[in-house]
């Protein structure tokens, strides 16, 4: 009998972090996609900013954004 619970555990287990481990690595993907394409945006603000030296239709994409 303790033979049977340990591999119904341990299939159970196993069943787990394959189906547990590709979520939390798309969720990092999906996090650092993120922050990528807000340090792009922020990015072009702010070169904007610098360029011309006031707010241009990029600033209202940037704000509508946040």
């Amino acid at each position: 009998m303790d033979e049977i619970f340990g591999r119904v555990t341990a299939i159970l287990f196993a069943a787990a972090v394959f189906m547990g481990m590709p979520l939390l690595y798309m969720s990092e993907r999906a996090k650092s996609a993120e922050q990528m394409y807000l340090l792009m945006v922020n990015t072009e603000f702010v070169d904007s900013i610098c360029n011309t030296g006031f707010y241009c239709s990029c600033a209202v994409a940037f704000l509508r954004i946040l």
